[in-house]
């Protein structure tokens, strides 16, 4: 059993200082378990540099290894989906951000795709534009209190 804070070790480092922690979320705190993909939406165009299946696939391939939680989340939901196979290549965990890394797709082996899956703050940093309609999408799940995480 484990505990997912947004924040990390930031996070308990300040709660060190606390009294008393009220908690009002009914549902996450009462069902525990293990996280679950609940709404996606991809943004792919059908003849954009990637398709869905392709994501799906080095969705799954660059986060099974991770240990994470949400990492094992999206590998169940990609790996519950039509995808196409991938080989790593190069993968870089990037602490409290995410994984960015270079993928083959098996149909295609000389084709390297370079692949960031993670927060926000790693799309920032790697000039990703997130358009208006996706950004309110997303802002709008962080309210209800989901976590999100973005495939570039």
């Amino acid at each position: 059993h484990g505990i997912l804070v947004k924040g990390g070790g930031e996070a308990f480092q300040e709660a060190s200082k606390l009294d008393c922690v009220v908690f009002d979320k009914t549902g996450t705190l009462t069902e525990g378990g293990e996280p679950k993909v609940i709404n996606y939406e991809t943004t792919v165009s059908p003849d954009g540099p990637v398709n869905e299946r392709e994501t799906l696939g080095l969705l799954k391939r660059l986060e099974e290894d991770s240990t994470h939680p949400l990492a094992k989340a999206a590998v169940r939901f990609a790996a519950s989906r039509p995808f196409t196979n991938c080989k790593v290549e190069v993968v870089e965990e990037v602490a409290g951000k995410g994984v960015k890394g270079i993928v083959l797709v098996d149909s295609q082996p000389t084709r390297k795709i370079h692949v960031l899956i993670g927060n926000e703050s790693l799309m920032v940093e790697n000039n990703v534009i997130v358009s208006v309609e996706n950004q309110k999408l997303l802002d709008s799940w962080k309210m209800e209190g989901k976590s999100v995480i973005l495939v570039a």
